[in-house]
């Protein structure tokens, strides 16, 4: 779980410490650890292979944390960090580690309950719930009104309104909450610890985010349930009248055009809302 999030730590602190060495223009032997250089010609070899697993972020099934508590200790004094916890988490990038977290969600790389209350909240965008209306029922499937590439762009815009409008609050959130749990605490079992965190953060952070009643989104998602009942309707009587065109049908055409044209207002409307602040 949340594969894009772990990687993208590991991946921050790995660099993170190859720029500190580079920084102070130190060696492999310098770093793990300086009071050290007597060892033989072996032992040496293979503390130096360490910095540079580290450095480079290789885990391995000994190390599945990139770096044990003494590492993390010996890179802390010899790569000159005020403290371990500057080491293990000063490095974090937390907007990207935000996008990361939303990027789990949206690739399902999450737990199921989590996934759908993400999705559940796209609805609030307008062109993301009448999607979601075509997906969801029997007639929107038959259609196939949308192209992967069509759902993919809406589903991306619905993201962007829903969850990176206020951004910077929400990283806020993300960094405040993980900095109350992790500080002063060590890298070992970071996955399992972090993994746990975010299942408790994202159940809390999610909600807020939860479609009102009358957002113009569920507005919209309600009104296509209403307009297809003519939609249907429409599709008899042309299969009745062998899709000759009669007063019947022509006014449901022009019915269904109109719902339309409403649909794509509601979503102006949205925008206009949203910039306005109402």
């Amino acid at each position: 779980m949340y594969e894009n999030t772990v990687d993208y730590f590991y991946e921050s602190l790995a660099n993170s410490l190859k720029k500190r060495k580079i920084k102070l223009g130190m060696t492999n032997s310098q770093i793990y650890p300086a009071g050290f250089n007597d060892r033989e010609g072996a032992q040496k070899n293979t503390y130096d292979k360490r910095v540079s697993r580290i450095i480079n972020n290789r885990r391995t099934k000994s190390h599945p944390y990139l770096m044990s508590e003494t590492e993390v200790s010996i890179f802390t004094e010899t790569l000159k960090y005020n403290n371990e916890d500057e080491l293990l988490w000063g490095h974090i990038d937390w907007s990207v580690m935000y996008d990361k977290v939303i990027q789990d969600l949206k690739e399902n790389k999450v737990g199921s309950e989590l996934n759908q209350k993400f999705i559940a909240n796209l609805i609030d965008f307008v062109s993301y719930a009448e999607l979601h209306y075509y997906e969801s029922s029997a007639y929107g499937k038959e259609w196939g009104r949308y192209t992967k590439k069509e759902k993919e762009n809406i589903t991306n815009d619905a993201i962007g309104w829903c969850y990176f409008d206020e951004s910077e609050k929400y990283i806020y959130q993300l960094r405040e909450k993980f900095l109350n749990i992790f500080s002063e605490k060590k890298l070992t079992k970071f996955d399992i610890r972090f993994t746990r965190f975010l299942n408790e953060f994202l159940k809390g952070f999610l909600l807020q985010f939860t479609p009102t009643e009358n957002s113009f989104g569920q507005q919209v998602l309600d009104y296509q349930k209403k307009v297809d009942v003519y939609r249907y309707k429409h599709n008899e009587l042309l299969i009745h009248y062998q899709d000759e065109e009669n007063e019947k049908t022509l006014i449901l055409d022009s019915y269904l055009d109109y719902a339309k044209k409403h649909i794509k207002k509601l979503a102006s409307f949205q925008k206009e809302f949203k910039e306005l602040k109402i």
